[in-house]
């Protein structure tokens, strides 16, 4: 039977990540019993939050490869 659509605010994005990056979310995914991407949304709600709690209006961009 097809899964049921449910009709939310979700957005679908793709994400490259590096090796190890990806083999840490496959780990913590496992001993979890979770889904990388459950993992995955998980982190950036955090990071949002604490984001919104700190009153930051800035994102240090360290390492990135385009600044």
């Amino acid at each position: 039977m097809p899964r049921k659509r449910t009709i939310n605010n979700s957005r679908r994005v793709t994400v490259t990540f590096e090796g190890n990056d990806y083999d840490q979310l496959i780990e913590i995914s496992r001993e979890h019993g979770l889904s990388v991407a459950w993992v995955v949304r998980r982190a950036v709600s955090e990071f949002v939050s604490r984001r919104a709690e700190d009153g930051a209006n800035t994102l240090i961009l360290t390492g990135h490869p385009e600044k």
